[in-house]
């Protein structure tokens, strides 16, 4: 088929201690659904492709130990995205470029409490090599713009998986440049 369908469910629980002497319980859900469509005769994964997608995006903050108000805020969001890919999944490693560009946006016409726009614009490759099938190399640009804060956090956040050797979320803001590339052995 033409259509690929993703039905998501994630829910997070993080006790935020940034402020002395002030501890939030912040409790996140985010669900929702994406369609995309292949813009091809050829079916999935090669080729153009074009995708529309709503999540609500809720948190729940609890202040522990002391005196203070909870908080719930919640943003129904749209996801417009259009790109490019032409990979091959291999056994261990998969060979090709993928490049796109995505936009989620919140606003309060649509009762949503938080407003936002965040952009996202893409390129990876994956270099196989002939004489080491099993090795692969690969490279990824992404740019990235948020035209305010998303539920009281910054936009973009790196660190843990995609920067090794740091915190998750140790840099923060609400632009992005990151260009990274992996060699897998």
């Amino acid at each position: 088929s033409s259509y690929s369908l993703e039905f998501f469910s994630v829910e997070q629980n993080e006790v935020d201690q940034s402020v002395p002497g002030f501890e939030v319980n912040r409790i996140d859900k985010l669900y929702g659904f994406n369609v995309h469509r292949w813009l091809n005769p050829y079916g999935r994964n090669y080729g153009w492709f074009a995708g529309i997608g709503w999540s609500v995006n809720d948190r729940h903050n609890e202040v522990l130990y002391i005196d203070g108000v909870d908080d719930d805020v919640s943003a129904l969001v749209l996801r417009l995205a259009y790109g490019f890919s032409k990979t091959h999944d291999y056994v261990f490693n998969r060979a090709g470029q993928e490049y796109g560009y995505a936009v989620n946006i919140a606003n309060r016409i649509w009762s949503s409490d938080a407003e936002f726009a965040r952009h996202e614009l893409y390129y990876r490759s994956y270099y196989r090599f002939p004489s080491r099938p099993l090795d692969n190399l690969n490279v990824q640009t992404i740019l990235g713009h948020a035209t305010h804060d998303i539920m009281g956090n910054e936009a973009f956040g790196l660190g843990g998986e995609d920067l090794r050797g740091y915190d998750p979320g140790r840099f923060t803001g609400n632009a992005l440049l990151q260009i990274n590339m992996e060699y897998l052995r």
